[in-house]
């Protein structure tokens, strides 16, 4: 679609299912943080901005500056989702991204996803999407099990 002939009939069929699932996947990522926020006894109640909810969750030692900063280039690719109408997610940022929570313990179950070429035949951008977001989700609720009950915790994983 070229910015030029956008109309928004055009851009509701032609949008790309990659951004919305960045963003949903985003806002588990989210909930996963307020979550476990309110799980932690604090002064004040929990931020109500995404950038604030990092902050508390380093300031309380629920992830450490490596984590947060995955965690902020992940708010900054749904920023720029959200701001640029003609935003192209790429195949190498989310892959970065997969890399990246690989490296600070993020479990996969396929090592596979982390060769870029195998990644790029065998799950594509969508793949990678479909497995960056659950795999983080989770490793947040395991990383801090002991805030909640077995039967909380294990409704947060299905």
């Amino acid at each position: 679609m070229e910015e030029n002939k956008l109309n928004i009939t055009d851009f509701y069929q032609e949008f790309d299912p990659n951004l919305i699932n960045f963003i949903k996947g985003h806002l588990f990522i989210e909930n996963a943080m307020e979550k476990i926020l309110n799980k932690i006894p604090m002064d004040k109640g929990v931020s109500d901005k995404f950038s604030g909810k990092v902050s508390q969750m380093l300031m309380y030692n629920v992830i450490d500056e490596d984590m947060a900063n995955l965690i902020r280039k992940i708010n900054k690719i749904r920023n720029n989702i959200a701001h640029d109408l003609f935003y192209k997610l790429t195949f190498d940022e989310v892959f970065d991204l997969v890399e990246e929570s690989a490296n600070l313990g993020v479990d996969y179950s396929d090592d596979s996803i982390l060769d870029k070429e195998s990644a790029k035949e065998y799950y594509g951008l969508e793949g990678l999407i479909g497995e960056l977001f659950p795999n983080l989700y989770m490793d947040l609720f395991y990383c801090n099990e002991h805030l909640f009950g077995d039967e909380e915790f294990n409704n947060f994983l299905g």
